[in-house]
């Protein structure tokens, strides 16, 4: 079973992988991805520890 860690790290890898798209995507798209990012980014790294 994973540890906390690597279960956090999986989460910010998921909450990253949009960024991946952004070459085949119009740049006019490219801020809601990041705003998207951002928020999984945030609620990954505020969410207790489950």
């Amino acid at each position: 079973m994973p540890d906390q860690t690597e279960r956090t790290l999986a989460s910010l890898d998921d909450a990253l992988r949009p960024l991946d798209t952004l070459v085949d995507r119009p740049v006019d798209e490219h801020p809601a991805v990041f705003e998207a990012v951002h928020e999984s980014l945030r609620r990954t790294l505020t969410e207790p520890d489950s």
